[in-house]
């Protein structure tokens, strides 16, 4: 970190720039590839692709703002009589985090369109966005988690490469035992769903709390064998995912996540009709 012709630098700049990429690289991809839906009037751009100025252009913005306040109050002496800026330590303290968050791209937030919509009221508790609160517009962020299949112990990085796809990250319930619980019935639903769609676009990731009594295949979902075998985890021992992600394991919580590694939707559990809508406006139904 350092100044230069009153300037902080830091690498926020490059970092956003980085994230722009990203988030630029894949919708051109699915562009090209022609596995977006077509215009409704079959003449205007790809919606999909407007979304990109939509996104960056708003935090380019938050970010100038912030480096314009940011490097005014390093000059400054902060919380004195002779500051100039006015900025409480407090004020600076909470001023220096945005900036981390520019840094470590966690702070970047996509404001509401096509391809990010605000989560329910209630279904998400806390507001430390940058420690793992979901919340769309917002980096899914790296929890531990155990593999039921082999024990092996993964971050759930791991199960989302660059690869262009769409994730559904299922936080079950703790009626996962109950064939004909809210758990088992969206693993059923979220599973139908995904041959829908154009082919090898969308993956599921299932997380599981603490629940009574024991899992056994036996007594899981046929879908879920099938279709999740090797992303089926235990959400608790390593870390306490659902304390992190901000759900409640009584409810869960069904999240999308999009190939750039950002939360695009985060809805009840039991509420896969929103999920078919939204993934609707991006990829192209099945042939």
């Amino acid at each position: 970190m350092w100044i230069a012709d009153g300037v902080y630098q830091a690498g926020q700049g490059m970092n956003v720039s980085m994230m722009d990429s990203y988030n630029l690289a894949w919708k051109l991809a699915y562009h090209i590839n022609g596995v977006t839906p077509p215009p409704m009037d079959g003449q205007s751009p790809s919606p999909l692709l407007g979304t990109y100025y939509t996104e960056r252009h708003a935090n380019a913005q938050r970010l100038i703002d912030f480096d314009r306040k940011f490097s005014s109050g390093l000059s400054d002496k902060v919380g004195t009589a002779e500051s100039k800026s006015g900025l409480s330590h407090s004020e600076f303290v909470d001023l220096f985090s945005t900036g981390c968050g520019f840094t470590s791209g966690c702070g970047v937030e996509y404001d509401e369109n096509l391809l990010v919509k605000s989560a329910p009221a209630g279904l998400i508790t806390g507001k430390d966005f940058q420690s793992g609160i979901l919340r769309p517009g917002r980096c899914l962020l790296n929890v531990k988690l155990k593999r039921f299949a082999d024990g092996w112990h993964r971050d759930v990085q791991d199960d989302l490469p660059s690869t262009g796809r769409f994730r559904l990250l299922s936080l079950l319930t703790t009626d996962l035992l109950d064939a004909n619980g809210v758990s088992a019935t969206s693993v059923t639903a979220t599973a139908n769903l995904v041959p829908q769609f154009a082919a090898s676009l969308i993956e599921q990731i299932i997380i599981y709390p603490r629940v009574p009594g024991e899992i056994t295949w036996r007594g899981l979902p046929m879908c879920m064998k099938e279709q999740s075998e090797m992303t089926f985890y235990n959400g608790y021992e390593l870390e306490d995912v659902y304390g992190i992600y901000g759900v409640d394991s009584a409810r869960g919580a069904l999240v999308v996540v999009r190939p750039d590694g950002y939360v695009g939707l985060v809805v009840a559990l039991s509420d896969t009709d929103p999920v078919d809508e939204y993934l609707s406006r991006v990829i192209a139904r099945a042939r």
